[in-house]
């Protein structure tokens, strides 16, 4: 595992040194939804400049690359899937061979995300809520994802609903640690995907602090960290096997103190952990690497062969960490806060990841909308304001058609652009500051009646919601079984220690 994490790196001298990446500092967190972060993660592959709707290092022509653009724990934010579709049209439109995956939790809403004035669940009317997992997954189907793996979420609602979510999707789902009991559907536990010869080799793999909820959908796991990377370590001798030039692992695992816990409370495996070589008096046992822990960094260290993980699960936004330069690990956050790329190309006649970086959210204007997307979209929303069955929503939600014009199906929402919203914000304040006192004040007691009655609709509503060619798969079993913080892309805090962790889930636990 030393050896491991000593030699191994993927950072290209182009991926360090390139100007549209900015490094935000040490010592920050990007994770939402107030889980501890205390490993050490960075967020300095940032995208910030861009051509002609790319980012600018992509506006030339891409016939030789392969891009992966990838997406994690959706939770319900699915009006900014429009970008994501837009991005691989631009992509196409450069000639490039573009896969796009998911890392979990795209079925289920969350209402609201600590340190995030948005609503952006709200934004999509609770569809996923309303349809039991379906509109969202039917809206990535439009957008034509490749490969995924599924989060806990998915485990959420109960076997027949976790069924249908399963065989709504058309893409391909790789869990290499849910094993079938017979009575659930089969999960692929690795794919490969051929592009013009170049074979991507993905793996599957899901939270473990979940464990305890799998037998209930007849699914087989085994809860010890050893088994979880001995299942990897299979997975990607496999892949090798079977010719892959590059292994991606699409992992549901996180990177907070919740599963790290498993590790740093037994001395025997803190004292077999890797420590960071720093100097820095902040670093404590939940930054060293554990060769027995369920992180995803953990597993990345000890794992040999893995090029890179497209994680999910801490609602964390990293690219890696400060400390250990090359545990490549990279995930988007929360409510497709920002977007991930991955740029493999030939160097040196071999196959590599050239480039990967995150598109955060404030620029999705420079990508733009996919307006046919934008518009299934909407028809997708309006038809899930009736709470209903996921059966019923697979019926009721038609299959998106690319030769239909969705327009006039659809609610129409307007969907302003952060500079618009910014303006508006700019005009209401303008307005209220010209406005006399008892003017204003009678504004500010009918806007208050407003959203007092909109909370308690709110309330009421709330209680009511209970061409890529594949390559060899296998589907049997293994054989081994922060002082501040602020979590807005682009921005930094030190958070190191005092990140406030609030799980309010239906089940207790996060992600």
């Amino acid at each position: 595992m030393r050896k491991k994490i000593v030699l191994k790196s993927m950072l290209t001298a182009a991926m360090a040194m390139s100007v549209l990446f900015s490094a935000v500092g040490t010592n920050t967190a990007f994770a939402a939804g107030g889980e501890i972060v205390s490993f050490n993660i960075t967020a300095d592959l940032i995208c910030k400049e861009y051509s002609n709707g790319l980012p600018k290092d992509l506006d030339k022509d891409l016939g030789d690359k392969i891009v992966i653009v990838s997406t994690n724990d959706i939770h319900g934010a699915v009006n900014d899937l429009t970008y994501v579709s837009q991005l691989r049209n631009r992509l196409k439109e450069k000639n490039a061979n573009v896969l796009l995956v998911d890392s979990g939790d795209f079925s289920t809403d969350k209402k609201t995300v600590e340190n995030y004035d948005g609503k952006k669940s709200d934004d999509a009317g609770f569809c996923a809520s309303n349809t039991e997992g379906i509109a969202p997954v039917k809206i990535m189907n439009a957008v034509g994802y490749d490969y995924g793996c599924l989060g806990n979420h998915e485990f959420e609602r109960g076997k027949a609903n976790a069924t249908a979510i399963i065989k709504a999707i058309k893409h391909k789902i790789v869990d290499a640690n849910l094993e079938s009991s017979g009575n659930s559907t089969e999960l692929a536990k690795r794919a490969i995907a051929n592009v013009d010869g170049v074979k991507i080799g993905f793996f599957g793999l899901d939270s473990l602090e979940n464990h305890a909820w799998y037998p209930n959908f007849d699914y087989k796991v085994n809860k010890d960290a050893k088994a979880l990377h001995n299942t990897a370590r299979t997975q990607v001798n496999e892949l090798k096997k079977e010719g892959a030039d590059i292994v991606i692992g699409l992992t549901h695992l996180g990177v907070d103190d919740e599963p790290a816990n498993w590790a740093t409370k037994d001395s025997d495996k803190v004292k077999n952990a890797i420590k960071p070589n720093t100097n820095d008096k902040k670093v404590n046992k939940y930054d060293y690497l554990y060769p027995e822990g369920i992180r995803s960094v953990d597993l990345f260290a000890d794992v040999d062969g893995i090029d890179l993980l497209l994680d999910g699960h801490s609602h964390t936004t990293m690219t890696g960490s400060e400390y250990f330069k090359d545990v490549n690990v990279q995930s988007n956050g929360i409510w497709l806060r920002n977007i991930g790329v991955v740029v493999i190309g030939n160097t040196n006649g071999k196959y590599e990841i050239e480039q990967r970086f995150l598109i955060p959210e404030e620029y999705y204007d420079k990508i733009g909308e996919d307006p046919k997307i934008t518009d299934y979209i909407n028809y997708v929303i309006k038809a899930s304001e009736t709470p209903m069955t996921a059966e019923e929503a697979m019926k009721s939600i038609e299959d998106y058609d690319p030769n239909k014009d969705y327009s006039a199906d659809s609610s129409k929402t307007s969907r302003k652009s952060k500079q618009e919203k910014a303006s508006a914000a700019d005009d209401s304040s303008s307005i209220e500051a010209s406005l006399p006192e008892n003017e204003l004040e009678a504004t500010e007691a009918a806007s208050s009646a407003s959203i007092e009655n909109e909370d308690a609709a709110n309330t009421a509503s709330s209680e009511d919601e209970a061409n890529i060619e594949e390559s060899t798969e296998e589907t049997s079993s293994d054989d081994s079984s922060n002082e501040k913080s602020n979590d807005k892309s682009g921005k930094t805090g030190d958070h190191h220690r005092e990140r406030h962790h609030h799980r309010n889930y239906k089940h207790g636990f996060g992600g």
